[in-house]
């Protein structure tokens, strides 16, 4: 069965959001579309900071990594993508907001598991430790995608965005 986008003749660039850092999908979908016109690409990637703590950095170890090391490869490969310009990255850490019902979760946190667990996601979500995870997750990328961040190919940002993802304004893709 033949995939949509490689029926398509030429795409300069496309846009993808989704809920995890899982690059899997942006894999799948690299391999199908037209490559001798595509010159950007962006990935907004949504990490719920608690998810990210109790996955750790299971994402990023040698077997998960191979994922985005793939993808490092094939964009980097100058004769498959031979005009390709930028690989932009965005990753938005969301977090509880401290007006917006911390207190009455990290309550619910410490009566539903023992208090050391709630002190630890409340921990989790002052500026230090968002602002710390923040660099983190753009250095494990950089690192996976080595290739591109050494042709000055990849851009990396880190959002922190308080609060619950508003998904009905969020799109999933587009492409130019």
């Amino acid at each position: 069965m033949t995939s949509p986008l490689q029926c398509l003749v030429t795409l300069e660039s496309f846009s993808i959001a989704i809920r995890e850092i899982d690059p899997s999908p942006y894999l799948a979908l690299l391999t199908s579309v037209p490559s001798l016109s595509l010159t950007h690409v962006r990935l907004q990637t949504y990490i719920d900071i608690e998810g990210l703590f109790k996955l750790g950095r299971v994402l990023f170890e040698e077997n998960s990594a191979q994922h985005w090391k793939a993808i490092d490869s094939l964009l980097g490969d100058k004769n498959r993508f031979p005009v390709f310009q930028s690989l932009t990255i965005t990753v938005i850490i969301t977090f509880l907001d401290l007006d917006g019902g911390r207190d009455l979760y990290l309550t619910f946190a410490a009566t539903v598991m023992d208090n050391n667990e709630a002190r630890e996601m409340e921990d989790m979500d002052t500026d230090e430790s968002v602002n710390r995870t923040s660099r983190q997750v753009a250095g494990l990328l950089e690192k996976a995608l080595a290739r591109l961040k050494e042709r000055g190919l990849l851009h990396v940002k880190v959002e922190k965005q308080a609060g619950q993802i508003d998904w009905d304004k969020s799109g999933f893709w587009k492409w130019d």
